[in-house]
């Protein structure tokens, strides 16, 4: 199968008092069922640790 990810990556800032999160949108060429995504990262959250 010809199977391309295409990914994108955004910072959003909601209009309300909620912090600004990182989005991460995946879709895939043929419709294929993305079951889990892996992030590996340092330095998004100052003074944290995030794992999901």
């Amino acid at each position: 199968a010809q199977t391309e990810i295409h990914t994108i990556l955004t910072v959003e800032k909601r209009q309300n008092d909620s912090p600004a999160h990182i989005a991460v949108r995946m879709k895939t060429s043929n419709n294929t069922i993305i079951r889990v995504v892996a992030i590996f990262a340092e330095g998004l959250f100052k003074g944290e640790c995030l794992v999901m």
